[in-house]
This record gives C-alpha cells, structure tokens and sequence, in this order.
C-alpha cells in the first residue's frame, strides 16, 4: 500500500537523521522504503552507497538522478567521482564535462534551496576535470581547463587547489585527490513541509465557562456520551445515582402527550417510595409520560400497577408512530427528579435516585 505524504516525509527525514549520526546502512533502507523516488531520493541513495564505497551501486543511483531530472548538476558530479574512484577515468571526464555543460556558465549553484547544505562551484569542477584528464592521458586539455579554472575562482582555497593540481597535471595527474563534496550532500525535505505534517489544534481545546451542574467540567458532545455510557443486554443494571450536584431542567420530553409507547424491562427495578412501582426483567409497561429528569411513568401491564420508574432500564418494543422496533435501548441513566418542595434529588453518596416525596 503506498504511503502517505506525510509518512514518506517522515521516513526521509529519519534516514538523514541516521545518515548524520552515522547509520549509513540504516538510512540507505530509509531511503529505498520512500515511495517517492524522485531524482533527489536516487541521489541521497547513491551518496549512500558511494559512502559504503559500493560505487557500482552508486553510479547506477546517479544514473536514475540525472534520467529523472538531466539538469541535476549535482548528479552528474557525483557520478564522475564515483566513476574516478572505479579507476573509470574515461567516464568521469565525461560526466565532469556534462556537469560543466548543466552549469551554463554559472560559478556557483547554492543547493541549500533545495534542501542540500552545499554548493557546487565550477572551479571545484574545472580542477576534478584537469586531474582526471591529466590522468587519462589528455595534458594539452588538461591545461587549457587549468586555465578556465584559475578564471572561475571564487574562494581563497581555490588558489591553493589550483596549485597543487597544476603540480599534479605536471606529473600527469600525480597522487592529487579529486575535490569531492561535503559527506552530508544529502537533499533534506523542505522544513515548511515537515511543519505542516504535524497536527495543529487552531481552535484550541474546549473549556466549560459556566454550567448548571456543579463541578462540571465535561466540554464534549452530551447526546454522544449519553449513546456511549448506555447500558447492552446483559450488562450489569446502570447506577442510579446522578452527577454530583445535577438538577432536574423542568423539561418534558418532546414525546410527551402522545399515545403511549410499549417498553420491555432490562433490569430490575425496587420501588423506593410510594410513586414508584416494581419492575422485573421481561416485564412489558406502557409509557404514558415522560419526564425531562428521566424518569417515566408507566404501567406495568404483568401486574397492572402504575408509577414512576427509571427510563434507562426499559428498552422500546413499539412505537406509536412508526414500525415494531426491537432491542432500542434509551440512551444514558436516569437524572434526579425534583420533588414537590423543589429540593434536587439525592447526591450519588446517598444511594440510587428515587422520586421525592414531600410530607404533607
């Protein structure tokens, strides 16, 4: 399966880091799982096996580089060394000239916009050309790109360079090593990339500012919480008690006034006061009312009594309005009713909400 954007970033951006500590066999497999393989991931590639001095397998990357992009100066570079250090000179002299040639006259190519940490300077091109040419056999060449080197100099170790290769074209290219490039001549990926690949939370988090509830602090989606915590067949009957310091809204469910809905019981329920009635599990009830605490009142039709019971342990059969629906359980726990008086129901340390009655 082809990995994302933000996965192959990444992987590139491990093996550089492994490159750099001195993992050169581990980043080289980095480098060959990104699946982009554009003409930078051959180079890096070939940088890698030039530095575990696998050249044959070095040239062959930088032959995909230069296919994949044939104005990758750099690649064409690289190459020629890699070929200068498998005794190929002939070749190098070609690659050197045809790195020249994608120059188009230029002193200095600055990769750093691209992500290498190097430029490549045309006198550092012109001197790799003298030696190797020196060296296969070409002197009358050799000094007259001397000569075009000592014009493009730009740096104060040119004209060092410049001499101890003239010493060496004397000699027919001598012992003199080829300038090579940094070691970690590696195409990086672009930061503003790697930036934008981590995620960012611009809205910030949720924070509740003020709530009925006391101590509330819960910024999510209600309706999902209540669908989250609600109870499956089988599971142990859901606590009765309500949040600490909840308070009935006064509301009445939008059902409210319409013919009364079947329900099956799912857990039994004891009466605590004389509002309340028994259920078993199996016990089928009509619902004639339901309250916004979340407590209903029904008629339980086993034994024909009526009264209030916990709307979270019944589980809808029928519905007035629409097709017999099976195994619809009522989402969330039952919420404290207030009693006549107007007191809140009880705390969770006093044990399962009931209906409150007030004495006369």
């Amino acid at each position: 399966m082809a990995a994302s954007l933000a996965e192959t970033l990444e992987t590139w951006n491990d093996a550089i880091k492994r490159f750099e500590s001195g993992d050169v066999r581990g980043a080289l497999a980095l480098f060959k799982q990104c699946q982009d393989q554009s003409a930078t991931m051959h180079f890096n590639i070939g940088v890698a096996q030039m530095r575990l001095q696998n050249y044959a397998e070095a040239i062959s990357c930088f032959n995909s580089a230069v296919k994949k992009d044939q104005h990758l100066a750099a690649g064409y570079y690289q190459r020629g060394v890699a070929y200068h250090y498998s005794s190929k000179d002939a070749d190098a002299v070609k690659d050197f000239e045809e790195c020249h040639r994608r120059m188009r006259s230029t002193r200095v190519i600055d990769y750093r916009q691209l992500g290498m940490t190097c430029k490549l300077f045309e006198c550092d091109v012109l001197l790799n050309l003298a030696l190797v040419m020196a060296r296969s056999g070409q002197s009358s060449k050799a000094r007259d790109t001397l000569d075009a080197a000592c014009d493009a100099q730009l740096e104060k170790r040119h004209e060092r360079q410049i001499r101890e290769v003239t010493s060496a074209v004397r000699q027919g290219g001598g012992t003199q090593a080829i300038i090579v490039l940094a070691e970690d001549a590696l195409f990086r990926p672009a930061k503003n990339k790697m930036a934008n690949i981590k995620k960012k939370n611009f809205l910030g988090d949720a924070k509740v500012l003020s709530s009925v509830i006391d101590q509330d602090q819960f910024s999510g989606f209600m309706g999902k919480k209540e669908l989250d915590d609600s109870p499956s067949p089988g599971s142990p009957a859901p606590s009765r008690s309500p949040r600490p310091g909840a308070k009935s809204s006064g509301l009445k469910s939008p059902l409210f006034g319409r013919a009364a809905e079947k329900y099956r019981t799912i857990y039994n329920f004891e009466p605590n006061t004389s509002l309340e009635v028994a259920l078993s599990v199996g016990d089928m009830v009509k619902v004639k009312k339901k309250d916004g605490d979340g407590w209903f009142t029904v008629t339980n039709l086993s034994t024909g009594q009526s009264g209030l019971v916990p709307g979270s342990y019944l589980e809808l059969v029928t519905s007035p309005s629409s097709s017999p629906v099976s195994g619809r359980k009522l989402s969330g726990g039952p919420l404290p009713r207030k009693s006549s008086s107007g007191d809140s129901g009880p705390s969770r340390s006093a044990g399962p909400p009931s209906k409150q009655v007030c004495s006369s």
